[in-house]
């Protein structure tokens, strides 16, 4: 959780501020940051970089350019006039903790209530100095112990479907993001954000986004979201004959670099595995699979692949 600066941390988060705060530059903030900015999101993988950039980060990009567009998207996710946030923003990505994505919609949005929260001087010294926040984690876990004040009401419950439900769990389908956001408030998914940049379909597009909603949490907003992707690149597999075209065309190197399977996770957007869940909700579980696939058989596949993979 947040922890109170000690003197030297003080000293040098004041030093850091005075370079930025005092005017911000994007060409600064470039210079100094935007090496560590462009290998962090390098990191993440090809699929959560086209979510991104919309395309492939390619050899023939220019490094100057595609950090210049990754601190221009920074900066749309600081809500202050004068990006007094930027420093912050950038220095705790590059730690390597938080995706890029969810610092465009989740962060944005926790710093949107912090900086309509500190205008009204609703948060307590210490608490309403950024720099005291050593990552997103901690930060937004704390703006979770505050109201928002700007908190949008969901009315729209969108287009969605109810695909299983039992006397342990209830499994929503969004069709649309205004059901995203309906069914995932309360929670950090990306694919939930109402104020930042909205994911919902850069995923839903691939494969269909599961909300698991327990009958009985074990604590209050206990949720899950599930994803059963499996792709090679921008590439979609269902069968082993689609995984071999891809290996016959693009080679073993290029799987390898390229392999995506899905996601799940919890309301804070923490990683959950299949077998988490599996242990957490029993036959319920199973019989969600088998509800799921019955719905769409073609997904099999990648089901099985999931399970395959590491996320038991």
């Amino acid at each position: 959780m947040y922890r109170e600066p000690q003197q030297a941390d003080r000293v040098n988060n004041t030093m850091r501020a005075q370079e930025f705060l005092l005017e911000y530059s994007r060409e600064i903030t470039a210079q100094r940051l935007g090496d560590q900015v462009l290998n962090t999101f390098r990191r993440e993988g090809s699929g959560r970089i086209r979510r991104v950039l919309g395309r492939d980060l390619g050899t023939q990009d220019s490094e100057d350019d595609t950090i210049e567009a990754l601190i221009r998207m920074l900066e749309q996710a600081d809500p202050s006039p004068n990006k007094q946030y930027m420093p912050w923003l950038a220095r705790t990505y590059i730690k390597g903790e938080t995706f890029f994505e969810d610092v465009l919609t989740q962060v944005r949005e926790y710093l949107e209530k912090f900086y309509a929260l500190t205008r009204r001087k609703k948060i307590p010294a210490p608490r309403n100095d950024i720099l005291g926040y050593s990552n997103f984690g901690d930060f937004m876990s704390v703006m979770d112990e505050y109201p928002d004040p700007d908190a949008p009401e969901l009315k729209d419950k969108g287009q969605a479907e109810e695909i299983y439900q039992d006397q342990q769990i209830r499994v929503i389908m969004p069709y649309d993001q205004a059901a995203a956001c309906y069914y995932g408030q309360g929670v950090r998914w990306c694919t939930a954000a109402t104020r930042g940049k909205n994911y919902f379909n850069d995923y839903a597009e691939n494969t269909p986004l599961l909300i698991v909603i327990p009958q009985q949490p074990q604590y209050p907003g206990e949720k899950y979201q599930l994803w059963f992707d499996y792709s090679i690149g921008n590439l979609p597999v269902y069968s082993d004959d689609d995984y071999l075209e891809i290996y016959h065309d693009r080679g073993e190197d290029y799987i390898i670099d390229n392999e995506q399977t899905g996601q799940f996770m919890n309301e804070k957007d923490q990683a959950v595995t299949l077998k988490t869940l599996k242990s957490r909700f029993g036959a319920s579980f199973d019989r969600m699979i088998d509800a799921y696939l019955a719905q769409f058989p073609d997904e099999a596949y990648r089901v099985n692949k999931n399970f395959e993979s590491g996320q038991v």
